[in-house]
């Protein structure tokens, strides 16, 4: 692990790879000490889990896949008894039960695993002879201390374990392109992609491009006979999670396919035509989608069916705006019927027509910044001190700085990797190969998202979607911080070789 014995000796006595270890440490008792939180879908993903252990077979397919839920067995049966039968409430929550807390501690393990490889990499690419010690250090004590892929473990849904698979997969995955972990590592890594695409069934199409990109990297590289034995390897893998899901869910209940769209859970099952028009204006994900698309809206107070609630942008002129009030004003008195929904759907297709620019792509990118600029970040920090307003707001305040350098840098990495080093993007093999994947992760979620967005509501729910992709964008920052502080060549440097050396 450690290579030769001066090597350890030099690891001994570097006080910064102390003070990182000492980071970390503080990082894992820190998120320990909060408890973990059950509530909304969480207790349904519960409660399937808790069904499949006390009669092996999976609840019936609904609105979120279950896989998760498929997941979160082997945790919840080392709970006991007690808790695998206990009832619960998805009107409720519930912090720090006994399965709460068991989920929470095993995303914190995942999340310590991931702030590792970070630490791992930023060191390999933050070496070199122009580099300052400082840089190097400060660099690595952000990623050991960042709240950003810490944001979701202490609740029970599916976004912290899908990134813990989805980077993982990813990066094991991409050292077969160097040669340093050759078939095994793609091996893994497609099988660790195939459970993030159980985990959340969306990323499913997200994983097989990522492969299959790989795949042709591979190919180019080596040659399609010498690839040929790990890519369909790396295929059953990949499909061996979705595959044995479909197969329990046909076994359990005769249905094909783990997802049902056309049930109520489906806002645009119900709403179709009104959801349509939102996803022609909506930009802030976790603010104007939250309050206008959620729940059933039923209740003659809801926000929405005030017009001063919505933004000057939302109406493309006077005689619009008076069309929806009327819109509004009748599904408030009469309930949202068919005729409410067609003229939802005429005003939705005027604006496509008459503003495909803003409808299709102004507005999509506007969205898909806003998933990384938004104030997400701080709600571990919450949760685990159990701050509420105003101090909750502080904490969110002084992250947000935070997560707009990181994506400032990252969108420089971007520059380095898709611009300066474009020569490079058909012929991989040096230091940069990972920070490709990683462009790659979050150019395809984030660009999945765009384009649900465009077609179903799920694409306007919550930020929390796209931390799936949050530390393929911390590797792209620190590349970004390389290009800035000028270490061209990843030569060694005190610090950096002496960390990249401890870590397997």
């Amino acid at each position: 692990m450690f290579g030769t014995a001066n090597s350890f000796a030099s690891f001994l006595s570097n006080r910064s790879v102390w003070l990182i270890g000492a980071l970390l440490c503080l990082r894992v008792i820190f998120l320990l000490h909060g408890d973990g939180l059950i509530n909304g879908d969480g207790a349904l993903y519960v409660k399937a889990a808790q069904e499949i252990l006390l009669t092996g077979h999976l609840p019936s397919a609904r609105f979120q896949s279950l896989g998760f839920a498929v997941v979160l067995t082997p945790i919840i049966a080392l709970t006991g008894e007690n808790a695998i039968r206990f009832n619960y409430d998805p009107t409720m929550p519930y912090l720090g039960d006994r399965i709460a807390n068991a989920v929470h501690a095993a995303q914190v393990a995942m999340d310590l695993v991931i702030v590792l490889i970070l630490i791992r990499e930023a060191a390999k690419l933050l070496a070199g002879p122009t580099q300052k010690p400082i840089v190097v250090t400060g660099a690595l004590a952000f990623l050991a201390l960042q709240p950003f892929t810490a944001a979701m473990t202490t609740h029970v849904y599916p976004d912290a374990m899908c990134m813990f698979f989805f980077f993982v997969g990813g990066y094991l995955a991409s050292q077969s392109l160097s040669g340093s972990r050759g078939a095994w590592g793609l091996a893994v890594g497609s099988a660790m992609l195939g459970v993030a695409g159980l985990i959340r069934f969306e990323m499913l199409p997200v994983c097989g491009a990522l492969l299959l990109i790989i795949y042709l990297v591979l190919v180019r590289q080596r040659g399609a006979r010498a690839c040929l034995g790990a890519v369909a390897l790396s295929v059953a893998l990949f499909l061996t999670a979705p595959t044995a899901m479909t197969i329990f869910q046909y076994q359990s209940t005769g249905e094909i396919g783990y997802v049902r769209t056309q049930i109520a859970q489906n806002s645009d099952t119900l709403r179709k035509g009104y959801n349509t028009w939102l996803r022609t204006w909506i930009i802030l994900v976790q603010g104007e989608a939250v309050v206008f698309s959620d729940a059933l809206h039923d209740d003659p107070s809801w926000v929405g069916f005030d017009m001063n609630a919505y933004p000057r942008r939302a109406f493309k002129s006077d005689e619009q705006r008076g069309e929806i009030a009327g819109l509004l004003d009748s599904w408030r008195q009469n309930g949202y019927t068919k005729e409410i929904d067609t003229g939802f759907i005429q005003i939705a297709g005027a604006n496509q027509r008459e503003y495909p620019i803003t409808s299709f792509v102004l507005v999509p990118i506007g969205r898909s910044l806003h998933y990384w600029i938004n104030l997400e970040g701080a709600r571990a920090i919450q949760v685990t001190l159990r701050i509420e307003p105003p101090w909750s707001r502080v904490a969110t305040a002084l992250v947000f700085p935070f997560r707009l350098l990181f994506v400032g840098l990252a969108a420089v990495g971007f520059f380095v990797v898709g611009i300066e080093r474009r020569s490079r993007l058909l012929r991989w093999g040096d230091e940069l190969d990972l920070a490709r994947i990683c462009s790659l992760m979050v150019i395809l979620r984030t660009g999945e998202l765009a384009v649900l967005g465009l077609f179903m509501v799920t694409g306007l729910m919550e930020t929390r979607y796209v931390i799936v992709a949050l530390p393929a964008m911390l590797v792209l920052a620190t590349v970004g911080l390389r290009r800035i502080a000028g270490a061209d060549e990843p030569l060694a440097s005190n610090v950096a070789s002496n960390i990249v050396q401890t870590i397997p």
